[in-house]
């Protein structure tokens, strides 16, 4: 169905261009955009027509437009963009956090050298680098029941000995404020 001699002319184009402008500005709402989507439409018309027999132009122009509403929908939420506001926090981290995990690192460093040297070597082995127990098994020359042991109650030693480290009270010097039991009577108030 190549034809050559097919070809729409301005009059045509004229008698559609109220109904497309009107179909396109109720979907958008923007009259400038409506136009520009209908000069649009016009145009991949007319280079359509040149090398194709068109036997509906009206259903045809609404189904390029369609196409070329959708593609600019597309486009535009792509770059969306949501403008900075000063209440959105930062994901870097604050002062009190970062010295906060540095002391939580510092336990864990602490209690994972008050562990037994063995429990230590057999923990570090599964949990730091990665082997398996059959591997830390056949290198220290045990079971993998008793890696699987090591490994347990190296975990149990760390989660205890942090959790220690983090009810502990500020060393001295440091400042915070104290929060008492109200019914607990100290020195200072004369008991």
């Amino acid at each position: 169905m190549v034809s050559r001699d097919c070809h729409i002319d301005q009059h045509q184009l004229d008698q559609h261009r109220p109904l497309l402008h009107r179909y396109l500005l109720r979907r958008t709402g923007d009259w400038s955009l409506a136009e520009d989507l209908v000069q649009e439409t016009f145009l991949r018309l007319v280079v359509y027509a040149r090398d194709h027999v068109v036997t509906d132009m009206a259903s045809l122009a609404r189904s390029i437009a369609l196409n070329l509403l959708n593609d600019h929908l597309r486009r535009r939420q792509r770059q969306r963009t949501e403008p900075i506001s000063d209440e959105v926090p930062s994901p870097a981290v604050g002062v009190e956090e970062a010295a906060m995990q540095r002391q939580r690192v510092e336990a864990f460093a602490r209690a994972l050298q008050g562990m037994p040297p063995l429990r230590r070597e057999v923990f570090v082995r599964s949990r730091l680098r990665g082997q398996s127990y059959a591997d830390i098994a056949a290198a220290l020359g045990m079971s993998e029941g008793a890696v699987e042991k090591h490994v347990s109650r190296g975990l149990r030693w760390l989660q205890e000995t942090v959790a220690r480290s983090d009810a502990a009270p500020p060393p001295a010097g440091a400042r915070c404020a104290a929060v008492r039991d109200p019914d607990q009577r100290s020195e200072d108030d004369g008991a």
